[in-house]
């Protein structure tokens, strides 16, 4: 999912949706692992990783194999943020955090921003989402509003 591409917004402002996406993402799946588990179906878990940067964005090929993507390091960046979560997390990078409320995120750590490569791999702080989050933009929007 990407957030800012083709619209003008801030970089506070799409942190906070992707990290509330994030969030109910997780809800979403949580909500739907009851009902599968009901039907017996099996159990389906995700990890969220969120990054914010720069990507090459647009539509890419021609005819029915075209697909709107995105490309670039700042995808490789929350692959690897993903690669840290455990089911039902959602992580992110100190370039999301700083956009954030400080109360709304918790440092978890480090995580290696590449692989496969001789010698120590450069690490950058991780950050958790905290699910109240989406109660915080909510009041922020309300009193925005009112204003």
């Amino acid at each position: 999912v990407m957030f800012g591409a083709h619209l003008e917004t801030s970089a506070d402002e799409q942190a906070q949706r992707a990290s509330v996406c994030g969030i109910d993402i997780q809800h979403g799946i949580a909500r739907l692992q009851l009902k599968w588990r009901q039907e017996g179906l099996p159990a389906l878990h995700a990890q969220v990783g969120i990054h914010h940067g720069t990507a090459i964005v647009g539509r890419l090929g021609s005819g029915p194999q075209a697909s709107y993507t995105a490309l670039g390091p700042t995808l490789t960046v929350a692959a690897r943020i993903q690669e840290q979560c455990e089911a039902g997390q959602v992580f992110m990078s100190r370039d999301v955090a700083q956009h954030l409320p400080e109360q709304c995120v918790e440092d978890v750590g480090h995580y290696r921003t590449r692989t496969g490569d001789s010698g120590p791999a450069p690490t950058g702080l991780l950050f958790q989402v905290r699910t109240d989050l989406r109660q915080l933009v909510a009041g922020e929007r309300e009193s925005h509003d009112a204003a």
